[in-house]
């Protein structure tokens, strides 16, 4: 697990999402300066996170966003909006096609 920003409770707080023991705000930040929302894994030894979004500062306040554009967004979206993933899902589609397969 990576450090936990200082203001994790106070930003967790005031986003959108069910409080859950296992959030944490990452303590670095993106290029942008937004601060990435995990969830630690339920299993100690398996180390592993998952993504939540992006605590977005808004003027005063925070917002969940998008992790590839910084869109609003909600619990549901598990870190993306839709055209996001659905791009990332074509993107997918193209690095895997078979380029034999139009022969």
């Amino acid at each position: 697990m990576t450090t936990a920003h200082p203001d994790s409770d106070a930003i967790l707080a005031a986003l959108p999402l069910r409080q859950r023991p296992a959030l944490y705000i990452d303590a670095g930040t993106d290029e942008t300066g937004h601060l990435l929302i995990l969830e630690a894994s339920a299993d100690p030894e398996d180390g592993s996170e998952g993504i939540i979004g992006l605590a977005v500062k808004d003027g005063d306040g925070w917002y969940l966003g998008c992790i590839t554009c910084k869109q609003e967004i909600e619990e549901a979206d598990s870190g993306m909006c839709r055209p996001c993933r659905e791009d990332a899902e074509y993107q997918d589609r193209i690095a895997c096609a078979d380029p034999m397969e139009d022969w």
